[in-house]
């Protein structure tokens, strides 16, 4: 699944579901940038392991893996890879949020030293 950058009202962002590994690649190969989230079971767990070994080497896609819970041993291994939250239960969906907020949320500016926050907080210009 994937989303393009809209700004942190998830509501405005546009999700993408993909059937297959193979599929979830293509979208990825044709997307800009987006965070994923992958449905890890076991029957597909090789597929899914190297999907995140790519995505983790681009730098672009954020990944959260879903599972469940017979799977909860691969956590370590998915964030080896690169993934930025594991998921187990339905309880576990709502720690997810935050990294998809944080992922959408406009980049701040530069990092303004001391004596430039002082001076953008003076009452004149500079």
């Amino acid at each position: 699944m994937r989303a393009e950058r809209v700004g942190c009202d998830l509501q405005q962002v546009r999700v993408v579901e993909t059937r297959s590994v193979t599929e979830c690649r293509e979208a990825i190969e044709s997307g800009a940038g987006g965070f994923l989230a992958i449905e890890l079971t076991a029957p597909k767990c090789e597929a899914v392991l190297d999907l995140l070994l790519h995505v983790g080497q681009q730098g672009k896609w954020p990944a959260a893996v879903l599972a469940d819970r017979d799977m909860k041993a691969y956590e370590w291994l998915v964030r080896e890879l690169g993934a930025v939250h594991f998921v187990t239960s339905h309880r576990g969906l709502a720690a997810l949020s935050p990294c998809v907020r944080r992922f959408f949320e406009p980049s701040p500016g530069p990092a303004m030293g001391t004596a430039e926050r002082i001076w953008s907080m003076l009452p004149w210009e500079n």
